[in-house]
């Protein structure tokens, strides 16, 4: 269908796997420092402890690294200095002299013992997975390297997640639904800095992230019970922190069916002078639109990224960043007669600062300004549905005020704390006029004519603290408690104080074996712009709370691979009203069809078990997933399902590297969404049946993808080729609904089922200098 050609090209998948790196060696390491190239080929998953007494900081590697494999390569690299890897950790190694060392020449002196791994390094918090790739910028690698060679599109960090057991997308929209919560309950940071609007095209399915993967070095990804200084938001995390640039200078030009993208990232000249790193995209996805699919709707998005890092004095660092966006969708659907305009940008500009104290002791700040804008200009003309318009305007601004401390008190504990405020305002005019086909107004029980006009300027006000203690009771046992501490107010909100408390344990039954629990009140309030004015609500909404209680398991093969189950519980007290589509979610202007419905959950009930195993081997690499869940809302009189419920999703992937090549094939499934069904009588008369109490088919793809990459010397060529659905796969995404005449002279609803795209080629071009 047109709407799917217009949004859909832009569904793809990617592998996260838990608590694995996403880390590739640089193409040229002889010449380069010793400890830069160390730390990019450390052990997946693990934290990797040297020390600069054993590992000289003047170390350069001599040999190329011959070896197909990470871990083989790192093996060459210690050989060469006379090291060894020793595991210290469930989670850690050490890098360890042997008879041979030094080969490097440097230090001729053995450090007597390793250092146990450091508190502030240890993971206690259940449901916290990794995706990192480190020193992104050195030598011939760029950052998300890795997140860019698997299937579908490359350059969306966010959408990346999608594997990640508990993360589900719709195939449309590249915000998740994490556990089972709304697509509005991901907090986003870049470097401690909140994200609030990361996606292109809010005003419609969030198309993409504005996120590239050039300038993600980490992401720790919690999908459940994170720490105390993660707050607002209930349901998941997506905690970046952006490359580290070693190299004087580094460039890439890139071109594929989505975008066309320049990076560069280099030293600033002189001594301890800092370093700089931008990114720009612009879309070229209008182009293909125009080739495969003329006449339809074509989305088209600019965003870049700048970064400047630099050293004042030994002891302290001050960096400035800036993120801005900027998207339009031009709405044709002579179908259902949508025609339109949907413009948004956003931009972040933010300081800063980080001071140490020696080794214990380390303060930071953060001040910046946030801007999000958006403008919607829609008109229906569908004589089977009806007629209407709209006027959408908003504007918010946002200042936030941010302080962080850590203190590693002893080798056994570490303590944290913080404060936070922000005061922000928005603007809206809204105006919408509908007239809808009066058969169709009956069926779903609302006026046939309607008008809203809003008016608003807001403010929201709030200030947050917390505290959190970790302590390591002894080698297998360690704990984390904290408390979060927030004051809300703004309009139709009397001022609230909120408490969420959390704990977390980490017991290690034997050093590949480990128990995590944890517990935890989350409560979310409100942004400024998400008044939902479209809707007729003109004052913000109570706090929503939830309660997480998370067990898990992890346990790590001697043959190499690793198995985690999990199982949550989030119990949400006071969800938000909702309002939803009951047919086709993929509306354009989703509040002028007749089908909208307003949900009043009074409880909710989320809860699901997380099954995911992985393992490396030679140049070979798989991973494979299984989760169960249920989704369910309750009120006084029923229970139901959200629409995005999905009870059974598995999923698996194969990653090959040799030489020049490396190609990955990833599959996914899972149960259909939920829907609501029409019950028919003798007449053939319909009326709706309880919601969501049905299902769509089931989902399922397979994503397929080769790369050729090929140094030159000067620099290297990457091209790769891509298939998306390669089976062909139409896959059910909603329905359609029109007003039909029975034989009888009665009117009822007819659906018809709505399909997303066939098989989908791409390729793309990289040019790394």
């Amino acid at each position: 269908m047109r709407l799917a050609a217009a949004v859909l090209l832009i569904s793809g998948g990617s592998r996260v796997s838990a608590e694995k790196p996403l880390g590739i060696p640089t193409a040229q390491a002889v010449g380069r420092v010793y400890q830069d190239v160390l730390r990019e080929l450390r052990p997946s998953g693990t934290n990797l402890i040297f020390s600069s007494v054993l590992v000289d900081p003047r170390w350069r590697v001599e040999h190329k690294l011959r070896s197909a494999t990470p871990l083989g390569r790192l093996e060459e690299l210690l050989a060469q200095c006379g090291l060894a890897l020793q595991q210290v950790g469930p989670d850690a190694y050490a890098v360890v002299a042997t008879r041979s060392y030094p080969k490097c020449g440097g230090p001729a002196v053995v450090p007597a013992a390793t250092n146990p791994v450091p508190l502030s390094e240890i993971v206690v918090s259940a449901s916290r997975y990794r995706l990192v790739d480190t020193n992104l910028m050195q030598g011939a690698t760029l950052a998300g390297a890795l997140l860019a060679s698997q299937p579908g599109p490359g350059d969306d960090a966010l959408r990346a997640t999608r594997n990640v057991p508990g993360i589900a997308q719709d195939g449309v929209s590249a915000a998740p639904y994490i556990r089972g919560g709304a697509k509005d309950e991901l907090l986003v940071l870049i470097d401690g800095f909140p994200i609030r609007q990361a996606f292109h095209s809010p005003g419609y399915q969030s198309l993409f992230s504005a996120i590239d993967p050039g300038i993600v070095a980490q992401m720790d990804v919690y999908t459940g019970a994170f720490p105390a200084r993660y707050g607002n938001r209930m349901s998941g995390v997506f905690d970046i922190r952006t490359a580290n640039i070693e190299s004087p200078r580094q460039q890439e030009l890139g071109l594929s069916f989505y975008n066309a993208s320049a990076r560069a990232a280099g030293r600033l000249p002189g001594t301890d002078s800092g370093d700089v790193l931008g990114l720009v995209r612009v879309s070229t996805l209008h182009y293909l639109l125009d080739a495969l699919a003329p006449g339809t709707s074509e989305p088209s998005f600019a965003d870049a990224f700048a970064r400047w890092h630099r050293p004042v004095g030994a002891d302290t660092d001050l960096t400035g960043y800036a993120l801005i966006s900027k998207d339009r969708l031009n709405v044709v659907n002579r179908d259902r007669g949508e025609l339109g305009r949907i413009d948004s940008q956003f931009g972040y500009v933010w300081l800063h600062a980080a001071r140490r104290w020696g080794k214990a002791l380390q303060v930071t700040g953060w001040l910046g300004h946030s801007n999000i804008d958006s403008e919607r200009t829609g008109l229906l003309r569908n004589p089977a549905v009806g007629s209407g318009t709209l006027d959408d305007a908003r504007n918010s601004e946002t200042w936030d005020l941010r302080g962080a401390w850590q203190w590693t008190r002893s080798a056994t504990q570490h303590l944290e704390g913080g404060l936070e405020a922000s005061y922000a305002t928005a603007r809206y005019r809204y105006v919408n006029n509908v007239a809808l086909q009066p058969a169709l107004a009956a069926f779903f029980g609302t006026p046939p004519e309607r008008r809203t006009t809003i008016a608003l300027v807001p403010q929201r006000r709030n200030v947050a603290a917390y505290v959190a203690h970790r302590w390591r009771a002894s080698a297998a046992l360690s704990t984390e408690v904290g408390l979060r501490v927030q004051r809300e107010s703004g309009l139709g909100l009397e001022p609230l104080t909120l408490f969420d408390p959390r704990v977390a344990l980490r017991w290690s039954l034997a050093p590949q074996t480990q128990i995590r629990l944890a517990w935890g009140l989350v409560h979310q309030a409100d942004e400024a712009f998400q008044l939902r004015v479209e809707d007729g609500v003109s004052a913000f909404s109570r706090p929503q709370k939830s309660e997480h209680l998370i067990a898990g398991l992890e346990h790590r093969f001697n043959a190499g691979t690793s198995l985690r189950i999990e199982g949550f519980r989030k119990t949400q007290t006071q969800p938000r009203d909702r309002f939803e589509n009951v047919f086709n979610p993929l509306a354009y202007f989703p509040e002028l069809s007749p089908d909208r419905s307003h949900l009043v959950p009074e409880h909710a009930e989320l809860r699901g078990l997380e099954a995911s195993a992985e393992q490396h081997w030679a140049a070979w690499r798989w991973w494979a997933t299984y989760t169960y869940s249920q989704s369910i809302d309750t009120t006084t009189r029923s229970e139901f399902p959200r629409a995005w419920d999905q009870r059974h999703a598995i999923g698996a992937g194969i990653n090959w590297q040799h030489g020049h090549w490396e190609s990955t094939a990833i599959a996914q499934a899972h149960s259909g969404w939920r829907s609501t069904p029409i019950l028919r009588n003798a007449a053939g008369v319909g009326t709706l049946g309880a919601a969501n109490s049905a299902a769509l088919p089931a989902f399922a793809t397979l994503d397929l993808r080769v790369a050729y990459v090929r140094d030159f010397g000067q620099g290297e060529l990457s091209l790769a080729a891509e298939l998306t659905n390669a089976t062909n796969r139409r896959n059910i995404c909603c329905q359609e609904f029109s007003a039909v005449m029975l034989p009888t002279g009665a009117t009822t609803l007819a659906t018809t089922p709505a399909r997303g795209l066939p098989v989908l080629p791409s390729l793309s071009v990289r040019w790394r200098f």
